[in-house]
């Protein structure tokens, strides 16, 4: 397989996919030690010979309407662009939302489906989560499937865990239905004279389907009432800058001003944002917020329409080291307009370990969709035959993950470290894209971050 590589590999705290690449965490900053970099082309998240769609450029906000710390800074950054209106692209898949299947079992629920052609013989996939053990004695789920002429069809549904669970209660699962037809939609009940069926809407993974862009991001479900608006915007505008086309984001719990935040870039066609309700105890009955059905959900809701899709975590508020000041020192800002300044974690923080964790420890990846058939945090464990992982050497990128130390603390501060500034090659870009962006959804300056809390 042959990748073309461009631009230097570097996201913040972010994945990539059947490729994977090591992680580094970036830990402590205020250095003048510069290091030697290595500068390959970088392999994703700009995207190859990524096709970027004509945008119209908006002017940038006057600086009368930005906070005044930022005004020095404004005025000698580029302006910045806005996503089009006219860029606007439908939301990506079907919507969907959880339904309750009545089974005797216990809680049963299914979110999303899938007609997938791509194996040895074909199946409507149901993106499930359910006990983790079934009782064998237990009578089993019937799939009923509902076609466009009007006929149905009752199939027995066969059931697939999802590996990562960390042996909980529940499961994020898969529930196939044997059939050669495309559906419209699919009921799943224990009972076929069941009053009220949990049913859901079919999507065709159709190989012909326009593809939309070559990179997509899946972001796993925000919760704990995720509220830091500036880093969520940096985030965007940062992977923008490399190249991606367009973000999945599962909304389970933000606070007002990330949700202002999800409401624009879902209006620019930017981003599809997906409510993620569970009746599940986070943590307790299922692991964090359901995140394996939202990952796998999304590589699927990208099949065929994006090249790539990039899977990544949500760290961006377990910062607690000293920041860089070379940012201060590029843009020329007083002490006054640095503490008014947005502050930008992958700018501040550059101060990161010298080794990266090796493969499939702490390492992320991105994904061609019809390659993959089951996907977790740090790796993909299921793919099409014919295909499979491709480790990512760190002289071609590196995952930059920015949060406390692995074991929880400070303990990895211990270990050697380097400053690496190679996201201050996008400094000026970004700050004028995270200021312009901030200013059209606030209609000032980026609202402040809540206080980060206990790093445990």
């Amino acid at each position: 397989m042959r990748i073309h590589l461009r631009k230097k590999l570097l996201l913040a705290c972010i994945l990539t996919g059947i490729f994977v690449f090591k992680v580094t965490v970036f830990i402590y900053g205020n250095s003048q030690d510069e290091p030697q970099f290595i500068t390959p082309p970088a392999i994703l998240v700009s995207g190859g010979r990524s096709r970027v769609h004509a945008v119209k450029v908006e002017p940038a906000p006057s600086p009368e309407r930005l906070s005044r710390g930022a005004v020095l800074a404004a005025r000698a950054l580029p302006s910045g662009q806005l996503p089009a209106d006219e860029a606007v692209r439908p939301y990506l898949g079907l919507r969907s939302t959880w339904k309750n299947v009545t089974y005797s079992v216990g809680k049963f629920f299914i979110f999303s489906a899938y007609f997938d052609r791509r194996l040895d013989k074909k199946f409507v996939r149901i993106i499930a989560t359910g006990r983790l053990r079934l009782p064998r004695t237990i009578r089993a789920l019937q799939c009923v499937l509902h076609y466009s002429d009007g006929s149905k069809e009752t199939v027995t549904a066969e059931h697939k865990v999802i590996r990562e669970n960390w042996g909980l209660a529940y499961t994020a699962r898969f529930v196939l239905c044997n059939t050669d037809r495309l559906p419209l939609r699919v009921s799943l009940v224990e009972k076929l004279n069941d009053p009220n069926p949990a049913t859901v809407a079919v999507s065709d993974l159709d190989p012909s389907v326009e593809r939309l862009g070559d990179f997509a991001v899946c972001v796993k479900p925000f919760h704990y009432q995720f509220n830091r608006a500036v880093w969520l915007v940096e985030f965007i505008e940062f992977h923008r800058l490399l190249g991606v086309n367009h973000f999945v984001f599962y909304n389970h719990t933000v606070g007002a001003d990330v949700q202002r935040v999800l409401r624009f870039y879902e209006s620019r066609g930017v981003a599809t944002v997906i409510q993620w309700e569970m009746q599940l105890r986070s943590q307790k009955e299922i692991r964090t917020e359901n995140m394996f059905a939202a990952l796998n959900d999304c590589v699927y809701r990208s099949m065929y329409r994006y090249r790539y899709a990039l899977l990544v975590d949500n760290c961006f508020f377990y910062l607690y080291w000293e920041n860089d000041t070379a940012v201060a020192e590029q843009l020329q800002l007083s002490p006054a307009g640095e503490r008014r300044f947005p502050y930008l974690i992958t700018l501040f923080k550059t101060r990161r370990m010298r080794e990266p964790f090796r493969f499939f420890s702490r390492s992320k990846y991105f994904v061609a969709p019809e390659r993959a058939v089951e996907v977790g945090n740090h790796q993909v464990w299921q793919h099409v035959p014919g295909f499979k992982a491709m480790s990512v050497g760190e002289h071609y990128g590196l995952v930059h993950h920015y949060r406390i130390c692995e074991m929880g603390g400070f303990e990895c501060k211990k270990k050697p470290s380097v400053i690496d500034r190679t996201t201050h090659k996008y400094l000026r870009q970004l700050t004028g894209q995270v200021l312009t962006l901030c200013a059209a959804i606030f209609g000032d300056s980026c609202p402040e971050a809540p206080p980060l809390g206990s790093p445990w």
